[in-house]
């Protein structure tokens, strides 16, 4: 679903709705496939827990 707004993650301007938690999201942090957000998708979620990495979580 193509929405207008804001990303709740960066603030951006958002174009589409999770289907799960309803949040308003940019094409960067949602899963088109899964229809997701970046907090929701377990794909999405396994690439930025890699990225980051369990010293930078641990520091947040």
């Amino acid at each position: 679903m193509e929405v207008l707004g804001l990303c709740s993650i960066f603030s951006r301007p958002a174009r589409y709705s999770c289907i799960m938690c309803g949040r308003l999201v940019c094409p960067s942090h949602y899963d088109k496939h899964g229809r997701l957000c970046d907090q929701c998708s377990p794909e999405r979620k396994d690439d930025h827990m890699r990225r980051d990495g369990p010293e930078r979580r641990l520091l947040h």
